[in-house]
């Protein structure tokens, strides 16, 4: 599947406005794959890694969580 994309122009609203469907279609995408797309494990993770690069007081490095090698399989 593709998809072309046109912008009437490249303004910081055009760009707010195509991330902000793109951020919906995941979530509907997710959907359909039966995915939840808000409540998976890098989801934190990520959060807990962009508040280490921000220096945010009192945030210790993650931890890795193991593999679940049963969905790689699968």
């Amino acid at each position: 599947m593709n998809m072309t994309l046109s912008l009437p122009a490249l303004t910081p609203y055009t760009i707010g406005e195509l991330l902000m469907g793109l951020q919906i279609a995941t979530v509907y995408a997710a959907g359909f794959y039966d995915v939840t797309p808000l409540d998976q494990p890098g989801v934190e993770l990520g959060k807990r890694l962009a508040y280490l690069l921000l220096e945010r007081p009192g945030q210790l490095p993650p931890e890795a969580p193991p593999p679940d090698l049963t969905r790689i399989c699968a």
